[in-house]
């Protein structure tokens, strides 16, 4: 059995959902929320810190009231550029 996330899923949202799966032991599904997909409170600080690890940096808060993992990925930051968050925005 494969536990991968699909093609299209990779930088940010693929390394969010590898991290996430691989944590949990069950494929990470991007529509739910971090609860939904079996996070609480150890893996949220496990998933911070390997996020951390990955020049990716999250709001523990953030990350468990967010409405989806998708919604959680939004509010990640790139940690050598505190204001500019990761995904594009063509505001």
């Amino acid at each position: 059995m494969e536990n991968e996330q699909p093609a299209a899923q990779d930088g940010l949202h693929g390394t969010f959902l590898r991290l996430m799966s691989e944590l949990t032991g069950t494929p990470a599904d991007p529509d739910k929320t971090f609860i939904e997909n079996g996070g609480h409170s150890l893996i949220a600080i496990k998933l911070a810190s390997a996020l951390q690890e990955q020049g990716i940096g999250i709001e523990i808060s953030s990350l468990i009231s967010a409405d989806s993992l998708i919604d959680a990925m939004k509010e990640s930051v790139k940690l050598d550029s505190h204001t500019e968050p990761l995904e594009d925005r063509s505001d």
